[in-house]
C-alpha cells in the first residue's frame, strides 16, 4: 500500500502529512519510556521493516504487501505500534525509495493509523461476541483491506486514476493478503503471548 511521491495531489499530500505528523507526534509524547521494552521495540521495528519491504506493484501507483502492524499492535499496544510504524515508513522511503517522503503522511494514515486503530478496537469489540482468535483474524483482515481502500481513495481524489477503477483493483489485490495476514496474526499473537518476555503490558 506504499504510495510513491508524485502520485498524490498537493492538497491530499498536505492534509495527510499534517494529520500523520500530528498523530505520530502524539504517539511520541504518550510513548511509555521503559528501558526493558526498547530491545523488543527494536525487534518489532525490524519485523515491520522486513515484512513491508517485499511488495507487489499494483496498477495506479501503489503496491500490496503483508504489514505486520496488526501483530505489533496486539503484542505491544497501539502507542508503540504507531510510533514504530511511522519510523519504519520513513526509513523505507529514505533508504529504499519504498513509498515516498512527501507521501509519508498518506502511507502512515493507511497502514499505521488505520492498521493500528482498526485492529486494536476491532479486537476489543469483536471478542465480546466471538472467540478472541476469530476477533483477531477478522479485525486484522479488515484493517488491511480498509487501509488499501484508503490508498485507492487518495489516488482517486488526486486524479491519478478514476476512483472506481483504483478501488476495485486495490480490493481484488489486497483481499487474499488480508486473509493471509489475519491468519498469520492470529497464530503469531497466540504463540508470542505464551512467552513472558513478549506479553503486552
Amino acid at each position: 500500500m506504499h504510495i510513491p511521491d508524485g502520485f498524490l495531489s498537493p492538497a491530499v499530500t498536505g492534509l495527510t502529512d499534517a494529520a500523520g505528523l500530528a498523530i505520530w507526534g502524539a504517539s511520541v509524547r504518550k510513548l511509555p519510556f521503559d528501558v526493558e521494552q526498547i530491545p523488543r521495540w527494536g525487534m518489532a521495528g525490524a519485523l515491520l521493516f522486513a515484512v513491508e519491504i517485499f511488495s507487489f506493484p499494483v496498477p495506479g501507483g501503489t503496491s500490496v504487501h503483508l504489514s505486520g502492524i496488526p501483530m505489533v499492535t496486539l503484542i505491544f499496544g497501539p502507542v508503540p505500534a504507531l510510533f514504530l510504524s511511522g519510523i519504519v515508513l520513513f526509513l523505507q522511503a529514505v533508504l529504499f525509495g519504498h513509498g515516498g517522503i512527501l507521501t509519508w503522511g498518506a502511507n502512515f494514515l493507511n497502514m499505521g493509523i488505520l492498521g493500528v486503530g482498526l485492529t486494536w478496537w476491532g479486537v476489543r469489540l469483536g471478542r465480546r461476541v466471538f472467540p478472541e482468535a476469530v476477533a483477531v483474524g477478522f479485525a486484522t483482515g479488515i484493517a488491511i483491506l480498509l487501509g488499501a481502500m484508503a490508498a485507492a481513495v487518495e489516488l482517486g481524489l488526486s486524479g491519478t486514476l478514476p476512483l472506481p477503477h483504483t478501488l476495485l483493483v486495490m480490493i481484488l489485490a489486497t483481499l487474499p493478503l488480508s486473509v493471509v495476514e489475519g491468519l498469520l496474526t492470529t497464530f503469531g499473537v497466540q504463540m508470542l503471548r505464551r512467552l513472558p518476555s513478549f506479553q503486552s503490558s
